[in-house]
């Protein structure tokens, strides 16, 4: 589940899942604003983002993503929605999809090419015990990425380190 944005007032910035970017849809950036601040205090009084708040405090891939959501009417509530369908309601589908972590994998056009690599990931030279450990953690988000590592107070640039320019997530 992750939140719509409506007047902003019931998304918390740092804690809430809210933006437009795969996996995570949370904040990246040090709680500079404070933990508890809500959405609203990102909207300008015209009622459109306030990009100069936004740029000065948080990261640029975060900024970027916060300006892209469009913003609902003042008098519209957040609300929260299923980010595995499109209408943000709920289906078998995407009930089937959030309970397994299926979620589409960026540059993959076909099954093919994820089976390839389940194939690949399966032929390791490792124990067994090694590979379930780390799908396990994996799957629970446990790898110590720079995302991860971020979230829990440890002050570091989140990018990756082979592209330098997406946040290292799982």
């Amino acid at each position: 589940m992750q939140w719509r944005v409506g007047d902003g007032k019931s998304i918390k910035i740092y804690s809430d899942r809210w933006l437009p970017r795969p996996s995570s849809f949370s904040i990246v950036s040090q709680p500079i604003l404070g933990v508890e601040v809500t959405v609203d205090s990102l909207f300008s009084p015209s009622g459109g983002w306030n990009s100069s708040l936004i740029k000065n405090n948080f990261r640029p891939d975060d900024a970027k993503s916060i300006l892209q959501i469009p913003i609902g009417s003042r008098n519209q509530m957040d609300t929260r929605l299923r980010h595995y369908e499109t209408g943000g309601n709920y289906s078998v589908r995407s009930g089937y999809w959030d309970d397994y972590g299926m979620e589409t994998i960026p540059g993959t056009s076909s099954p093919g090419v994820l089976n390839q690599w389940w194939k690949k990931f399966w032929k390791l030279k490792l124990p067994a015990k090694v590979k379930i450990f780390f799908l396990w953690r994996a799957y629970h988000d446990w790898i110590p990425t720079k995302f991860n590592i971020a979230g829990r107070g440890i002050q570091l640039d989140g990018y990756c380190a082979t592209c330098k320019t997406s946040t290292e997530t799982t």
